[in-house]
């Protein structure tokens, strides 16, 4: 399973991995905030959640450990979504990153990844910014009948 982010229509990126982490800088306190989450279905089970500060709207849950300098907790009960929407508030000081789990080999930068100026158009455009969802993986093609597909 992949787990995309849509702006409207448009599929934007994708991370194939069994779990992410998802990403940015808080538009009011400017501090970083990290949420890691398994696919498990086509649900998203968040796992894990990290702050690097408290403040307007953004303070630690009760059982937060200070770690390496972040807040870090596991949500209880964990949060199921089919989706997660990522709204842009036209204050938002950074683009949101999707990375894959556990090696983060593999990240995107949501804001970056339209473009900047097209970024804040689907925002506009679509007020709901980004979606993620989980996505099965693309079908493999079909044999031609009478025998397997010729190598490339």
């Amino acid at each position: 399973m992949s787990v995309c982010a849509l702006a409207g229509p448009v599929l934007v990126a994708c991370v194939q991995s069994a779990a992410f982490s998802l990403g940015w800088t808080h538009s009011v306190e400017r501090v970083e905030w990290q949420e890691d989450w398994r696919v498990e279905g086509h649900s998203m089970i968040q796992t894990q959640a990290r702050v690097k500060g408290s403040g307007a709207g953004m303070d630690p849950a009760p059982g937060a450990v200070w770690k390496d300098g972040w807040y870090v907790w596991s949500p209880e009960p964990a949060l199921h979504l089919k989706e997660i929407r990522l709204a842009n508030s036209g204050q938002t000081v950074s683009a949101w990153t999707l990375c894959d789990l556990p090696a983060r080999a593999h990240c995107v930068s949501l804001g970056q990844a339209l473009g900047e100026k097209h970024h804040r158009n689907m925002s506009n455009q679509f007020s709901d910014g980004f979606v993620l969802q989980v996505m099965p993986p693309a079908p493999t093609p079909a044999e031609k009948p009478g025998g397997a597909l010729p190598n490339p």
